[in-house]
């Protein structure tokens, strides 16, 4: 069968109520007009493509999919576009845009992504450092340096939040699954975590439930001073869970 790429994916339109990513002569935008990518006069008044900054694209991104994208990849697409937006090649552009395969927002995620806008026109700087709680600290951070990890990992790992779990994995392991989770997300699935890290005493409950059959596994791999350190990732499509799609 053969397939086409307006059939794979739309182009959304300027307004509130926008799911999709777009790119018209004023930049490229998702959802509810966030800008990526914006038209603005040089010094000599001359029309110029600005790239917005990563990490108000990561927050934005994150605010309204969820979870961490890997956005190197992004951002290389990011420049090509606004490249040849500049060049004035809106049809290189626009297919560029489509070949993002950034997946449709759902009206909560509109609401979210809205709010984050709402929130970096204010002044709000996602890279500067914060600690777990999302409060301003003096500490000095540097770019792409992990995040701060949480100090409580007790409870059913299942129940924390994705970015927690995320944080519970090896750090090179997770930069891998981020990566993964952008791909599927990026081909239209609903990437979720159900476990990262968890505890021997979870592992066994799920050994007795007949849910595994080890009493050890990779998702329990901890530092030496017991934090988690997972090398395993349980995934599921949000649509779906365990089950089939059919």
């Amino acid at each position: 069968m053969e397939l086409s790429l307006a059939k794979l994916v739309k182009a959304g339109a300027p307004g509130p109520g926008n799911r999709r990513i777009y790119c018209n002569h004023d930049g490229v935008f998702i959802g509810p007009d966030c800008a990526l990518i914006r038209a603005e006069a040089d010094c000599a008044g001359r029309k110029r493509y600005t790239l917005r900054p990563r990490s108000e694209i990561a927050h934005l991104l994150d605010a309204g999919y969820g979870f961490h994208f890997a956005l190197d990849g992004l951002m290389r697409s990011l420049e090509m576009i606004a490249k040849a937006l500049d060049d004035g090649d809106a049809a290189l552009a626009q297919i560029g845009t489509l070949q993002l395969r950034l997946p449709d927002l759902s009206e909560g995620a509109v609401n979210r992504m809205a709010a984050a806008d709402r929130l970096l026109k204010a002044g709000y700087n996602p890279a500067e450092p914060r600690d777990w709680h999302g409060r301003w600290t003096t500490v000095e951070g540097s770019a792409g340096a992990d995040p701060p990890s949480p100090t409580d990992w007790s409870g059913d790992s299942a129940g924390w939040t994705q970015e927690k779990k995320l944080l519970s994995l090896e750090p090179n392991f997770r930069r891998k699954v981020e990566m993964v989770l952008t791909t599927l997300q990026n081909q239209g699935f609903r990437p979720r975590i159900v476990y990262g890290w968890r505890s021997l005493e979870e592992q066994k409950r799920l050994l007795e439930e007949g849910k595994t059959k080890l009493p050890f596994s990779f998702h329990n791999a901890q530092h030496p001073d017991g934090t988690p350190n997972a090398y395993a990732v349980d995934i599921i499509d949000a649509r779906w869970g365990w089950g089939s799609r059919r």
